[in-house]
């Protein structure tokens, strides 16, 4: 009994020494009246930063994914009711990973959903966060069938996850499972 909880507090210890943290997605959740909210949550994690801000926002894409190279494309490609454009790959759901195949365009929505947390309000620990506001499932101007996703972003040097012009050495994008209505 003894070696047991002495093995225990062992990795309780290294647990809380080698942590770091990570803004993580989750699920799109569907709302009242064909809207809908992203999820994300702040967890502690082996790799990650050691700063408590970052944030998340629903991003959505058309029917016919839209291939890119850059961010800049996707800006200058966007659809009707879509606002920011960002560059991703399908897969970009771990942390340091570039994902596989291709590149695509996911946008925010107009207005966007979104959730950020400063020095002044930050994130904690085991919470879960929620966008806001709720947005419509099916934007106007978007095709019939439109997929979203949350789009996440946890610091890794304060303030990058706001800076356009920021690095991939100075944030870090993760994006949750895809949903369709």
């Amino acid at each position: 009994m003894r070696q047991v909880l002495h093995a225990g507090l062992i990795v309780a210890v290294g647990v809380l020494v080698g942590c770091k943290f990570q803004v993580v997605p989750r699920a799109v959740e569907p709302q009242a009246q064909g809207e809908i909210v992203g999820t994300f949550k702040f967890e502690r994690r082996w790799q990650g930063t050691d700063l408590n801000t970052g944030g998340g926002c629903l991003v959505f894409q058309n029917a016919a994914p839209l291939a890119c190279d850059d961010g800049a494309f996707c800006q200058a490609n966007k659809p009707a009711g879509a606002g920011y454009g960002y560059c991703l790959r399908k897969s970009v759901s771990v942390w340091g990973a570039q994902g596989k195949g291709p590149q695509q365009c996911w946008w925010q929505p107009t207005p966007a959903s979104c959730l950020r947390k400063t020095l002044l309000d930050p994130l904690k620990v085991g919470e879960t966060y929620r966008t806001t506001p709720a947005v419509a499932a099916k934007p106007p101007g978007t095709k019939p069938v439109v997929r979203w996703r949350v789009l996440t972003c946890t610091n890794i040097a304060q303030g990058k996850c706001a800076d356009p012009n920021a690095g991939d050495s100075e944030r870090v994008y993760l994006a949750g499972p895809i949903w369709s209505d």
